[in-house]
């Protein structure tokens, strides 16, 4: 389980290019990344709780795990259900999901890019071994086997559409330029036609997979207790990102330093 990314990349005004890249002055060099916490735009009641129940009836919840994380939010119906990140740079998800593609630089032009991450996401891969010890795992990532997910994430990427042609950011951005999210077109994205397609074609994962062996009732899917026991097993633990039960806010590792703290008192 890991958080589902997007990247929406927008043309830069042709005022600020040295600035942003001699990294000596300008809006854009006081940060490299800064990002907030926010819930779905476009709801009077904005939670990732009333929109699911208002779009989904309970029962297209096919899986134990997933009525679980459906239970866990309601107790925080005011979870954001994305979490927006700012980069002053051009991040290119069409070019592979790996960091020799994302972080390139391979298109023309200065560019910054807007994320979304979706904080929670209700879809679920699965990863097999095979017999062959030396063969790769069969991996399949799963990215919106959950249709809430596709959802959240399309209305995601429309506000960060309403969010860049909004001051101070518009002023930054070049008048009708490209962006890189919607195949090098000037338009914005405000459909969610348009905004479903988009975020099928670039969604990726956030890194900081975790959730494999969740903490969690055995008949629930879980693995571990919350004495972090393997069900069945008298003496065997796991402490590690693998047992949380939903994609924390903070960095993975951070979260495990903590479990780790924990587990030694």
């Amino acid at each position: 389980m890991s958080s589902l990314l997007l990247y929406a990349s927008l043309g830069l005004s042709g005022s600020r290019p040295e600035n942003l890249s001699t990294g000596r002055s300008g809006p854009l060099n006081q940060a490299s990344f800064v990002s907030s916490f926010l819930p779905v735009d476009d709801l009077t009641k904005p939670s990732v709780l009333n929109f699911s129940t208002r779009i989904f009836p309970t029962n297209t919840w096919k899986r134990q795990p997933q009525t679980a994380q459906y239970a866990q939010l309601h107790e925080i119906p005011n979870e954001p259900s994305g979490q927006y990140r700012f980069a002053p740079m051009q991040l290119l998800s069409r070019e592979g999901t790996l960091p020799g593609g994302i972080f390139s630089m391979s298109h023309d032009g200065m560019f910054i890019t807007v994320t979304s991450v979706l904080n929670h996401p209700f879809s679920r891969g699965s990863t097999y071994i095979n017999s062959d010890a030396k063969a790769k795992p069969t991996i399949d990532t799963g990215y919106f086997s959950h249709p809430l997910d596709l959802e959240l994430h399309a209305r995601h990427l429309i506000f960060l559409e309403k969010l860049m042609a909004t001051e101070p950011m518009v002023s930054l951005l070049k008048p009708s330029g490209r962006r890189t999210h919607n195949h090098d077109k000037a338009e914005p994205i405000t459909d969610l036609e348009t905004a479903h397609k988009i975020a099928k074609e670039l969604v990726i994962f956030n890194y900081h997979n975790c959730g494999s062996c969740t903490i969690m009732l055995a008949e629930k899917g879980g693995v571990v207790s919350d004495r972090l026991l393997v069900h069945g097993t008298r003496n065997l633990r796991i402490v590690d990102a693998s047992i949380f039960p939903l994609v924390p806010r903070e960095i993975s590792r951070r979260v495990c330093l903590q479990l780790r703290r924990r587990r030694q008192i």
